[in-house]
Formats: C-alpha cells, sequence, structure tokens
C-alpha cells in the first residue's frame, strides 16, 4: 500500500481524563512514528491534561470537549476529526 504524501497511515486516537500524569508516557514513543496521526479527545479534563498536550506536543491535534462523554463516544468524536482509513483507540495508561 502507498501513502500518499499527506495522508496519514494510522490515526491514533487517545482519550483522556484527568490523565496528566500519564499521558506522555503514552505520546512519547507514538510521536516518532511516521505517516501517523495522533489525535487526544480530552473528556473535560479538570487537571490541564489538555493544555498540557498541547503545550508539550505540538504536532498532536487536542479536542478538548466540554464534557465527560465517556470513552466511547469520546473514541467516535476523535475518529470523525481522523483523516486515515486504519484507527487504533487507546487509553492514555497505555504505552507502545
Amino acid at each position: 500500500m502507498s501513502v500518499l504524501h499527506n495522508q496519514k497511515y494510522c490515526s491514533i486516537i487517545i482519550v483522556t481524563y484527568n490523565s496528566s500524569s500519564s499521558i506522555c508516557s503514552c505520546l512519547e514513543p507514538l510521536i516518532c512514528m511516521p505517516n501517523v496521526e495522533i489525535i487526544v479527545v480530552d473528556n473535560n479534563s479538570q487537571d490541564g491534561s489538555a493544555t498540557m498536550v498541547g503545550r508539550e506536543f505540538p504536532s498532536i491535534k487536542v479536542m478538548a470537549l466540554n464534557e465527560n462523554l465517556g470513552f466511547g463516544l469520546a473514541c467516535n468524536i476523535g475518529v470523525a476529526a481522523s483523516n486515515s482509513s486504519c484507527l487504533v483507540c487507546l487509553n492514555p495508561g497505555a504505552v507502545a
């Protein structure tokens, strides 16, 4: 399968909720992967998770929700915003 210049091969959607202490361990190995789009969907965290991810990982798309919609619905929101046909949904405690 050939990958087009601007097309991402895979979208990784990570749903967070008050995960500022663990999200970096999840994201650091992923940002080095070529042709991967990373989307963090934050379920209205109160610990600054979304702001921290946006500051520390500027290449990652952060979607901050106004309420906690749960893992499944937040994943679906990330999928709708993705740009590839290969999708992976992760919890912020997962480490690649």
